[in-house]
């Protein structure tokens, strides 16, 4: 039974009287005021780390630091989803429409193109996992997600389908999942690799825009490339980087699932941004352009975030943003 007021009435030329009425709680208020207070205690100005895997080993003190209760979202009332199931829908409504999701966030910069961690540190399938736990309802109101992306591992194809990679620092290989798709670029690598090693194309991709659907809000999936490492890095004297195979195979995946019903485009925007020399990037910007990329932004950098490596000269360095146009082929 709801708590009961009681207030006393009076009204000019009647006697004094007593009121009693319901007491008024979140429930009774209009859904508009509920969210008005649901906002602070929901929404975060930074991105929101839900997966994390450093690309390296941690020792003991950074373990800690990565595991601890305090490298959460304390500041968020997430505990507002086991209210009631209105409450909950509601509020779980407004964190997932106006928050950005981040998976990873863990890339370590270099200046050289050739100090690469071999750890591959892609978070396709973390991001699978938490777009199938939180539901088709909550997938529909998500509007903002970022994930780290290496450059792809080299990875050799045998004439039976099956696909493999070397082991760093061993002789051993590693069996992928089987691919289904028919290469389309060369490789793009350093060194002496053979004709027959292409980029890995992880088949997490598929499941990806498979469940984000074309049902719900527009979603911007920003990809964050290494610093330093891009498709088709042009110089001088060499070509390395990426090639576009998993850019390509991103934008078909993209076309294939996301396309609205109304024929009007894709519900998904995917975004590749990343950062490097400045002098280098200029240097392959045309190509980047000539071979389908546009360069949606270009922006100097002024001063390393803290948890950048100091050994790059920010002076000299761009942060950039590039969209995959659209190919016939795709």
């Amino acid at each position: 039974m709801p708590r009961m007021i009681c207030r006393i009435r009076h009204r000019a030329g009647e006697p004094l009287g007593l009121a009693i009425y319901p007491a008024a709680t979140l429930m009774t208020l209009p859904r508009e005021v509920r969210e008005m207070i649901y906002e602070p205690l929901l929404i975060d100005s930074s991105p929101i780390t839900v997966y994390s895997e450093p690309p390296y080993a941690p020792d003991d003190d950074e373990k800690a630091r990565i595991h601890s209760r305090s490298s959460k979202f304390p500041h968020l009332a997430l505990s507002l989803f086991r209210v009631n199931r209105i409450i909950a829908i509601e509020s779980a409504s407004l964190f997932y429409h106006h928050n950005t999701f981040k998976f990873g966030g863990r890339h370590q910069p270099t200046l050289s193109y050739i100090n690469v961690h071999p750890k591959n540190t892609d978070y396709w399938d973390a991001l699978y996992s938490f777009l199938y736990c939180i539901g088709p309802r909550n997938r529909a109101r998500l509007r903002y997600i970022e994930a780290d992306i290496s450059r792809p591992l080299p990875v050799t194809k045998d004439t039976d389908g099956t696909v493999s990679s070397l082991v760093t620092d061993s002789w051993m290989r590693k069996v992928h999942a089987r691919d289904q798709h028919k290469r389309i670029y060369p490789p793009v690598h350093d060194g002496p690799y053979s004709s027959l090693v292409f980029d890995d194309v992880s088949p997490a991709i598929d499941a990806v825009f498979r469940i984000l659907g074309h049902h719900g809000f527009k979603l911007q999936l920003g990809l964050i490339m290494e610093f330093g490492i891009w498709p088709r890095l042009y110089s001088e004297e060499y070509l390395s980087g990426w090639s576009e195979e998993v850019p390509d195979h991103v934008e078909a995946m993209r076309k294939r699932f996301t396309r609205l019903p109304n024929r009007e485009g894709e519900r998904v925007e995917v975004l590749w941004k990343g950062g490097g020399n400045k002098s280098r990037f200029i240097w392959s910007s045309a190509r980047l352009v000539k071979d389908g990329w546009e360069i949606v932004g270009v922006q100097d950098i002024f001063g390393p975030p803290t948890e950048l490596d100091s050994r790059i000269n920010w002076r000299t360095s761009v942060s950039f943003t590039l969209r995959r146009k659209g190919i016939s082929s795709l």
